[in-house]
């Protein structure tokens, strides 16, 4: 009988030491990112090797999270740019850096009862609100673990399914012929800047914070995505501090700058502003693609 005594209240301080334990679980705080991006490996084309000799080869950018259990609100930081504009050729090189980066103004707020994301975007000198569902994304969560920064980490693979490719349009042999080898060169860089976005992507998260929050999209995981990787590490996102604690309240609170439109409306300015660039250019487009979000 005294050992059962003793048993039973063996179990029950557990019990309050584990609930104790879970109460003191902090959901909410802010995290401080690095996002660091190879640009000279995502130059394409004929261009490139000028290209790089016109900028660095990497980009930083510093961005912050708020974050609670039913929200969370990510921004680029502003800090002193390493570039500047007398650095870089014409200016155009510090134009090509500042819209790699992203504007100062960009906001990425998700509200995860709703299921909705509100993105504030700078494009071309306009400020547009996107108003979009949450898009599922597809992980797969592996074995594997490691160490960041002080949390025991699980790494997860986004799954992307494949996009089918546009068929070539047929033509005939004259009108082919006709072309010539410069018209062809431009035809299969069309066809390679089809496959935009990223082919890979690999994710950290931590289960010790346990909210389902990460750097702008990189979320719907069972923690706090602590680091992501891009294609094979061209472009890496870590989390430098994560600091859990109590926000003040409006910390995180919906954008509400810029032209109301949807995520398709605000993808078919994009195509048509590019277009025009394009043509401007005299229909050398190349570059294009890594202006894209």
């Amino acid at each position: 009988m005294k050992n059962q005594l003793i048993t039973l209240a063996f179990l029950l301080l557990t019990t309050v030491l584990i609930a104790q334990t879970a109460d003191q679980v902090t959901t909410s705080g802010e995290v401080t990112y690095t996002t660091k991006v190879n640009i000279h490996k995502m130059l394409k084309g004929d261009r490139s090797e000028r290209m790089k000799k016109m900028l660095p080869e990497f980009k930083t950018i510093k961005q912050v999270l708020y974050f609670s259990e039913t929200e969370t609100f990510f921004k680029k930081m502003k800090v002193k740019e390493d570039v500047v504009e007398g650095d870089l050729e014409g200016g155009r090189g510090s134009r090509f850096m500042r819209m790699m980066g992203g504007s100062d103004n960009d906001i990425y707020y998700t509200n995860l009862d709703d299921e909705t994301i509100t993105e504030q975007k700078d494009f071309l000198g306009k400020t547009f609100l996107i108003s979009d569902e949450i898009e599922p994304m597809n992980w797969k969560l592996s074995g594997e673990q490691k160490t960041i920064n002080g949390y025991v980490c699980q790494k997860a693979t986004l799954v992307i399914p494949k996009k089918k490719e546009e068929a070539p349009k047929k033509e005939n042999k004259a009108k082919k012929d006709k072309k010539g080898k410069k018209a062809k060169k431009e035809a299969e860089g069309r066809g390679k800047r089809r496959n935009r976005g990223p082919k890979n992507v690999v994710a950290w998260f931590t289960s010790q914070i346990p909210v389902s929050a990460g750097p702008s999209k990189f979320a719907q995981l069972p923690g706090l995505v602590v680091q992501v990787e891009i294609d094979g590490g061209n472009t890496t996102i870590i989390a430098e501090n994560i600091s859990l604690k109590n926000l003040e309240k409006g910390t995180i609170k919906a954008p509400k700058k810029g032209k109301k439109v949807t995520r398709a409306e605000f993808k078919k300015i994009q195509k048509e502003k590019f277009e025009e660039m394009r043509k401007s250019r005299g229909g050398h487009g190349k570059g294009g693609r890594m202006f894209r979000h």
